[in-house]
């Protein structure tokens, strides 16, 4: 069954998802009163059924079938877990910068399918420490990487910086994904003490747009613009290790 397939297969409730004998509970809707939460094992994803349904549109624009995967922001895990069922790839890594480690069901996940190798995740990391993460890429992944998801800080300065380090490790026609890029655009986060004062992430969203229309010979090949996310098709000519997103 294809990736695109198996997402049409997910069962979506009110609060929660169900994917094979998984359960995830949605953040943004569940009730953390429900005893369910505290009597069943779950991950927490905190990705609705809009932007999980904006990968499916994904997977039939490119075509796409990732054996190299980094994420960056984990939570607890759950969407690596949700990945790893989607695409089954070959290696799939997750960073993030708190230092909480794999929960339980998380740990049992790895332990039931054998993942000791192939399902890793880096605690403690800063998206913006380049050198840990350029670290992370060569001591996991033998070829380049085939689809980079960014759900981490949704801070312009990180968001860009993480970008700068690890675009130019995306092989050929690979994709670089960032999440939540429209936060400054809704009211409800606009006066969130988690954003305040920071810059919008719409203006890396337009530096990328004005890269790909540049002449620049290691811009991207297609971007894709969606209501919670972007995706950066990356072009031919491979961008220099001390890449950084300036241009005329």
């Amino acid at each position: 069954m294809t990736a695109y397939a198996k997402l049409q297969t997910l069962n979506w409730q009110a609060d929660r998802l169900l994917v094979d004998d998984l359960l995830f509970k949605l953040v943004l809707s569940a009730d953390d009163q429900d005893a369910i939460w505290k009597e069943s094992p779950h991950f927490q994803l905190y990705k609705p059924r809009e932007l999980v349904e904006q990968y499916g549109e994904t997977l039939q624009t490119y075509g796409l079938a990732p054996q190299n995967i980094l994420e960056l922001g984990l939570y607890d895990g759950g969407s690596l877990v949700l990945w790893h069922w989607l695409f089954q790839p070959e290696k799939i890594v997750g960073v993030d910068i708190v230092s909480s480690g794999d929960s339980k069901y998380f740990r049992q996940y790895k332990d039931e399918h054998q993942l000791k190798d192939k399902l890793k995740t880096y605690w403690g990391v800063d998206q913006k420490d380049g050198e840990a993460l350029r670290q992370i890429v060569a001591e996991n992944f033998k070829t380049d990487l085939d689809l980079i998801i960014d759900d981490a800080s949704h801070y312009y300065e990180e968001t860009k910086a993480s970008f700068e380090t690890l675009y130019p490790l995306l092989k050929p026609g690979g994709l670089y994904i960032i999440e939540d890029w429209q936060w400054s655009h809704w009211q409800e986060f606009q006066s969130h003490d988690y954003f305040k004062d920071k810059a919008s992430l719409t203006k890396l969203l337009g530096e990328l747009i004005a890269w790909t229309g540049s002449k620049d010979a290691c811009a991207p090949k297609t971007i894709t613009v969606y209501s919670r996310m972007l995706v950066v098709e990356r072009g031919a000519q491979e961008p220099p290790s001390n890449f950084r997103l300036a241009f005329k």
